[in-house]
């Protein structure tokens, strides 16, 4: 858990407009950090997130044999994007990251996906 804070905390410092970062497992939040203000999803909300994004990565990593490794699905809404990764765990695990515009998208999935591998290749 303690390694899941830092990483929450590391990532929330990586950009003025990430709003907020949550490790869920199992459809539950077991770690977040979020700027004051930010509403923090209901059981409910981030079950439907879970499955969400359990269709679209499981749709897009049908197209792994000849497109690469998916690193991550992102959803824009009207107020903030949403980036969903996979944190390595098991299928009932990601890493959510919700940022308001401006930002750019590709920087920000690249130093995000940094510190998720760096912490991975820790615990090795």
């Amino acid at each position: 858990m303690q390694q899941q804070k830092e990483i929450c905390h590391a990532i929330a410092r990586l950009h003025e407009n990430i709003l907020a970062v949550f490790f869920v497992q199992d459809g539950a939040i077991v770690e977040w950090r979020a700027r004051p203000g930010i509403r923090m999803p209901g059981s409910h909300e981030m079950e439907g997130v879970m499955m969400q994004r359990f269709i679209m990565m499981s749709l897009a990593k049908n197209h792994e044999t000849f497109l690469g490794r998916l690193h991550y699905v992102a959803g824009r809404y009207d107020d903030s994007d949403v980036l969903l990764f996979d944190h390595g765990r098991d299928e009932k695990s990601m890493l959510v990251v919700r940022v308001k515009r401006p930002y750019r998208m590709e920087v920000l999935a690249k130093k995000v996906s940094g510190i998720l591998r760096s912490r991975k290749e820790n615990l090795q």
